[in-house]
């Protein structure tokens, strides 16, 4: 598996990168994209795009954790 510290040049790399995330058991991958200051959220056959009127939660992974997504982008 490759390591997170480089990124993902391409949609194509990012596309593999979340396959092997996905595959090797991790729950949940999130995504930022400041240039449009949203959230993607991938979990196992599913897609969620977060904006800054979300908040950003995982209550079965971490529990307790709740941050605005407006505010990633601060």
């Amino acid at each position: 598996m490759e390591s997170s510290a480089r990124p993902a040049r391409t949609p194509r790399d990012l596309g593999r990168r979340l396959r092997q995330y996905l595959k090797a058991g991790v729950l949940q991958v999130w995504v930022l994209d400041p240039d449009e200051g949203e959230v993607d959220v991938y979990a196992a056959g599913s897609l969620q795009t977060l904006t800054a009127k979300n908040k950003l939660e995982a209550p079965d992974i971490l529990p307790g954790f709740s941050v605005s997504v407006a505010r990633l982008f601060e």
